[in-house]
């Protein structure tokens, strides 16, 4: 500053011995002198700063717990290995009498990726404010980071950022169809933490816990999660994996049961086996408990054969219709009776009068 300094407040405050206690000049000779004092304290330094986010939306933060490795050709760095405090930093020493090539490389976490510079280096290394020339390096460790030549008076500052790998969750349909039915995985809405997904999508979720569940459809059992899932449809999926959950969806069985009632009210003898039941071409012997025809939904014709003479069909009645049918239709999972009805036919005796001879006809006589 101008003027005669006061070196006594200065001496009271750093010691008494001027150049090394204390300095006195004008500011460019004091920036001079903090510059040389740095080196001495700081020279041959490398300050690593560590930075992380979650995702390419997300912003970079300061990192602890992160372990940084330093090599040097010809100088041992102070400390070899170090991990990063709560500011995300953590320094290396180098007791330099010449410039040394140096390295330095992160141990990366599992689920994590470096990522480059826009030149493509491991690092942003500068001293100040001016960038440093660095090569991308790997150790014998697989461990990558950089190499750069470190000269006496360097106060280098190096930046390393990794982001999080990507967790995803896939969900896969498989349907099966034994018994007629004709749904898709298209007719099922899949669905991640309750939000609607694509079948066979790979969708980008937060790291951690995840539920997979899907719509239900009539006439079709889902069994349980499995792949990655729990049976509940529980996931947890860390960082870097891709989890993949299946389920399987079958059509339910139907069944579609004929019955036949044969009523003998008029002296006739006949049973239920003397008549085959028919659906379609499908066909069971006649049952008084009935007999199961089919086990697959669709619609059926129903008929039967002639059976013996002298009866009459007097009906079909299923019991998923009301009145009488000709056909039916049984549904997935249902069960549907159709009963067929046949009554023994009255007998009858004709009386015939014949009157030979004389003046009388036939009316002049009562039957009996």
């Amino acid at each position: 500053s101008s003027g005669t300094p006061n070196t006594a407040n200065l001496i009271a405050i750093s010691g008494p011995t001027a150049n090394s206690d204390y300095y006195t000049g004008s500011f460019d000779e004091l920036a001079d002198a903090l510059r040389d004092v740095a080196v001495q304290l700081c020279g041959g330094t490398i300050t690593v700063r560590k930075q992380t986010r979650s995702g390419p939306s997300e912003p970079w933060v300061n990192t602890s717990g992160w372990t940084f490795n330093a090599a040097s050709t010809g100088a041992t760095p102070d400390p070899t290995s170090g991990v990063t405090n709560n500011d995300g930093v953590v320094n290396f020493d180098f007791d330099l009498d010449q410039s040394e090539t140096v390295t330095i490389t992160e141990t990366v976490q599992p689920g994590w990726t470096l990522r480059q510079t826009q030149a493509g280096f491991n690092a942003l290394c500068l001293d100040g404010e001016e960038p440093v020339d660095v090569t991308n390096f790997t150790d014998g460790n697989g461990r990558p980071g950089v190499r750069l030549d470190l000269a006496i008076d360097d106060i280098v500052t190096c930046r390393f950022r990794n982001e999080q790998l990507p967790a995803t969750l896939t969900l896969q349909k498989t349907v099966i169809n034994d018994f007629g039915g004709e749904a898709t995985e298209d007719d099922f809405t899949a669905f991640i933490d309750g939000a609607e997904v694509d079948w066979d999508e790979t969708v980008r979720v937060s790291v951690g816990d995840h539920t997979a569940s899907e719509s239900t459809l009539p006439g079709y059992t889902a069994g349980t999660w499995g792949g990655d899932c729990a049976p509940d449809g529980s996931v947890n999926v860390g960082a870097g994996e891709d989890a993949v959950c299946t389920i399987t969806n079958s059509d339910q069985p139907a069944s579609l049961i004929l019955v036949k009632d044969v009523i003998n009210d008029n002296g006739g003898t006949a049973t239920a086996d003397e008549w085959d039941l028919f659906a379609d071409a499908l066909s069971v012997t006649g049952s008084e408990t009935g007999e199961e025809v089919t086990d697959q939904a669709g619609s059926y014709d129903l008929t039967e054969s002639a059976g013996p003479d002298g009866y009459t069909n007097t009906s079909i009645t299923c019991d998923n219709s009301s009145g009488e049918v000709t056909d039916v239709t049984v549904d997935l999972g249902e069960t549907v009776t159709c009963t067929f009805v046949n009554e023994d036919d009255a007998a009858s005796l004709v009386l015939r009068k014949i009157v030979a001879g004389g003046p009388a006809s036939q009316d002049d006589f009562d039957p009996f």
